[in-house]
């Protein structure tokens, strides 16, 4: 790997000590995530390793499954219940859905596991906003990876 081989913007950030990076800008700041959400991300990650298999989610489900259980994990949080994580429940599976629905968009999923109805039109929307798209073909248009392939887990 050469120095060429380096993604950049083009764009420097000088600092007071002469030190020169790449900015930051249109990157996404994930120092900026909750570290308490995260860790609860991974315990139920971690739970749900023990009760499937640590990766049986990647395999892929429709987003209907994440989104339905998802709200019924909300709605039990809700009403009070508290036999299980619901909160930490319903993350996980918006956080299913958001990489499903990517997936899908990239064409690693097939389109099947885009099945949600649409209420407010005729055609089909697409499965990410643009908000999304912007960001996701962008990321994937800067890869240097011309054939980016899943990891094989053991």
């Amino acid at each position: 790997m050469s120095v060429n081989d380096l993604k950049d913007s083009g764009d420097r950030q000088e600092f007071r000590t002469g030190a020169v990076r790449d900015t930051t800008e249109g990157k996404p700041l994930l120092e900026l995530l909750p570290s308490w959400s995260l860790m609860a991300w991974a315990w139920i990650m971690e739970a749900g390793s023990r009760k499937y298999a640590a990766r049986n989610w990647e395999q892929g489900m429709p987003m209907s499954r994440y989104l339905a259980s998802a709200h019924r994990h909300l709605e039990l949080y809700r009403m009070g219940f508290r036999d299980e994580p619901h909160l930490w429940q319903a993350l996980w599976n918006v956080g299913g859905a958001i990489h499903t629905s990517i997936l899908v968009h990239i064409g690693v999923y097939p389109a099947e596991f885009y099945d949600l109805p649409n209420h407010v039109g005729m055609e089909r929307p697409p499965v990410l906003g643009e908000f999304e798209r912007v960001r996701i073909d962008a990321m994937m248009k800067s890869s240097k990876d011309k054939n980016p392939t899943r990891p094989v887990s053991a």
